[in-house]
């Protein structure tokens, strides 16, 4: 690891920076694009991670407190772009604001999506085109004809997959709860 940035946490966890950003640049690209155009997203998280790159490898004590500071830095970055390109107007004052609980919202709903969609993407690749067809608001008849199987396939495919998926997702509920009740 010589050669290689990484970051040391309290605990002994190493995570490679490499890693860290394989694993975390697109969810952090779509936080970026609820503030800001998507066109400019990509930007602010590369800028983001430029800087992570100069820091201290021993500066933040848990992974949790690394990506703290990653979506609160993309959020701050964004506020500015957003005040320095003037585009304010576009945006509805409350939208803006620097409210914490938008914010805490935001990082929340995120995560919950990565989650999720992490999850499908663990079901077999039938249950999670089925899965995926029906996010996207296709009826049975609609997905088996573009699938080319029965109605009925896609009802045990829709069955197995949400059985799959409530089983993946188990802790995620308690969790999304207590997060609900803290925010709101």
């Amino acid at each position: 690891m010589k050669n290689r940035k990484y970051f040391k946490f309290e605990e002994g966890n190493i995570i490679l920076f490499e890693d860290f950003f394989n694993s975390n640049f697109s969810k952090f690209r779509t936080f970026a694009s609820r503030f800001i155009p998507s066109s400019l997203s990509e930007d602010i998280v590369q800028d983001v991670f430029a800087l992570l790159w100069e820091l201290s490898p021993d500066k933040f004590n848990s992974e949790p407190m690394l990506q703290a500071f990653v979506y609160k830095s993309i959020y701050n970055r964004c506020l500015n772009k957003l005040k320095s390109v003037k585009t304010r107007e576009r945006f509805s004052t409350a939208y803006l604001q620097a409210n914490g609980n938008y914010l805490q919202e935001a990082v929340f709903c995120e995560e919950k999506n990565h989650s999720i969609y992490a999850a499908i993407n663990r079901l077999s690749s039938q249950q999670k085109q089925v899965i995926l067809k029906h996010l996207q608001g296709k009826s049975n008849a609609e997905i088996a004809r573009e699938m080319k199987i029965s109605e009925t396939t896609v009802k045990t495919h829709k069955l197995s997959a949400y059985k799959n998926l409530r089983t993946y997702l188990k802790d995620l509920l308690p969790v999304c709860c207590l997060i609900s009740s803290m925010i709101c």
